[in-house]
């Protein structure tokens, strides 16, 4: 994928300037330029954290009840069916088809009851985070991340506009989507098109660790969501975790004016540019600086130890500081 202009003027601007850097900064303004990237990277941004995309989800499928339980089965804050919950690894799997719920739970969390899942919301949350994770494996199972920052069929691919279709209408008709260019739009049994979950899911932050309740409970849910897209409450059949029509989310979200527009989509329609897309490009710039530092930092005390100017200890633990520094600028970034 072809950087973007910005980024690419970023980094030639600083691979031109470095060497004129490693010969005219002084050793001793290592800490204040230290100080100042650090700072920077702690203010890297993002679209949306997981925890406002599990907010999301939960308004549109269940307006936030933990116990809720609709006509065809589906149960808690997300509306999870059987075969989500299997894959989740809490549910075993009893061979009927359908969200009966006649088999055994396998005692994952300390979950051995339908009843017990559905009073802990804590427990729907980490089952929710544990199926997006073995959702993003049959997504990256059949090669899809690599249309991530793509647009396709209108939409921009993100990973959680991947984990959100997949979720509609299961990861082998994303990928029939995102192979065919678009031209092929996978629908539910509502017709709720992909494109739609991939565009109003897209934007937020994946993680392998589940929030806490109260950070769910407090999360933004304005990351990638328009409520007029979403007409229909489960989505279809496939390896989503529904398979049945159910209820609209209107009469749960009647409150809601119809031309409501999120702020995500409102940035988007006024700079051509979505939210995910400047998080990209922030994070793409910071580590550009970052490698640039990293660069100066290592060749500078190579220097200064031939000169002389350094001992051996020195020179080792200004190296140690500098990959110190930029793992922590990493984990702060990218975890």
């Amino acid at each position: 994928m072809k950087a973007h202009p910005i980024l690419e003027r970023l980094i030639l601007a600083f691979t031109t300037t470095l060497p004129h850097l490693v010969r005219s900064v002084p050793r001793t303004r290592n800490k204040a330029v230290t100080a100042l990237l650090s700072f920077v990277c702690l203010v890297a941004i993002a679209a949306g954290t997981y925890a406002d995309f599990l907010k999301a989800v939960g308004q549109r499928e269940s307006s936030m009840k933990a116990d809720a339980h609709n006509p065809y089965g589906y149960v808690g804050l997300f509306q999870m069916g059987e075969s989500a919950l299997v894959d989740a690894g809490y549910y075993k799997a009893d061979g009927t088809g359908k969200n009966d719920w006649t088999g055994a739970w396998t005692g994952k969390n300390g979950v051995t009851s339908l009843e017990q899942f559905k009073s802990d919301p804590q427990a729907q949350i980490a089952a929710i985070t544990a199926y997006h994770q073995k959702v993003l494996g049959y997504v990256q199972s059949l090669g899809l991340e690599r249309y991530v920052g793509q647009t396709v069929g209108g939409v921009l691919i993100t990973e959680s506009g991947l984990i959100a279709g997949s979720h509609l209408v299961g990861a082998g008709n994303m990928a029939k989507f995102l192979n065919s260019g678009g031209t092929i739009v996978p629908k539910d049994a509502n017709h709720t098109a992909i494109t739609e979950y991939i565009a109003k899911f897209g934007g937020y932050e994946i993680s392998k660790t589940a929030p806490s309740v109260a950070a769910v409970t407090n999360g933004s849910a304005t990351g990638g969501v328009n409520v007029d897209a979403l007409t229909t409450n489960p989505p279809g059949a496939g390896n989503g975790s529904h398979a049945s029509p159910g209820p609209g989310v209107r009469q749960l979200l009647s409150d809601v004016p119809t031309d409501y527009m999120s702020p995500a989509e409102a940035y988007y329609n006024n700079t051509g540019h979505s939210q995910g897309e400047i998080d990209r490009l922030i994070k793409g710039a910071l580590g550009a600086l970052l490698m640039a530092w990293l660069s100066w930092s290592v060749v500078g005390s190579w220097r200064m130890y031939t000169q002389g100017a350094l001992t051996a200890m020195d020179l080792f633990t200004d190296q140690r500081r500098a990959l110190t520094i930029v793992a922590f600028a990493c984990l702060v970034m990218f975890a």
